[in-house]
């Protein structure tokens, strides 16, 4: 009997250390790689607060959008700088990372998955959970995205 207590009392202290452990940072990749470019698109994001220049500089210049919150295909550089104008103007927009998937397939790469946009209007949260693909093509070593598509998880809330 004793044994037993001992070993629920082992248990339980486990699950308040693991519990308290917080979450696991994901990898974020290595210098250059397509996983870091996912990234760059993330941390971009979320230091905009309305000014589109950093996000925009990770796509490439004949990239394609269609983006989350607008029924509207964005095919230029304009129209994209018009959609983000909107979009990173979200007061306390942060984006977090649920899923990843990368691919390589030699020039032209892909990161798919499940992100989680939050934001704050009249002050209360917002949530808007989303699957995307970005495809990339390396241009002057770099890693620019030249398709990016973005849609809320239907049925979701």
């Amino acid at each position: 009997m004793k044994l037993a207590h001992y070993k629920w009392g082992i248990i339980a202290i486990m699950a308040l250390v693991c519990g308290s452990c917080g979450k696991k940072e994901m990898d974020r990749g290595e210098k250059g790689s397509v996983r870091e470019a996912y990234f760059l698109w993330v941390d971009a994001v979320e230091a905009a607060k309305g000014k589109t220049a950093g996000v925009l500089s990770l796509y490439a210049n004949d990239a394609i959008l269609l983006p989350t919150i607008s029924p509207k295909l964005c095919r230029t550089k304009e129209e994209l700088n018009e959609y983000f104008m909107h979009f990173l103007s979200l007061e306390d927009l942060k984006a977090e990372t649920v899923e990843l998937i990368t691919r390589e397939y030699g020039p032209i790469a892909m990161n798919t998955g499940f992100y989680t946009f939050t934001y704050l209007k009249d002050g209360e949260k917002q949530t808007v959970r989303a699957r995307f693909d970005f495809w990339y093509k390396k241009v002057d070593g770099q890693w620019k995205i030249i398709f990016h598509q973005s849609s809320k998880i239907p049925g979701v809330k």
